[in-house]
């Protein structure tokens, strides 16, 4: 299960890093176009590909 995920410097997220934590087993992420919503999901494909962003795992 993900703990927590930061986001920054990709897409539509600045320097500052953006963190979703505080996360359960099913979670629902909503919004406008062109807010963000898929690059999450592609950081949690492949973080390696985002160096700036991160996904911290459960144990």
């Amino acid at each position: 299960m993900i703990e927590s995920i930061h986001i920054a410097n990709i897409a539509t997220y600045g320097n500052v890093p953006e963190i979703m934590d505080g996360l359960s087993q099913f979670n629902y992420v909503f919004g406008s176009n062109g807010t963000g919503k898929t690059t999450i999901s592609k950081i949690i494909a492949d973080e390696n590909l985002f160096p700036s962003c991160a996904v911290n795992w459960e144990n």
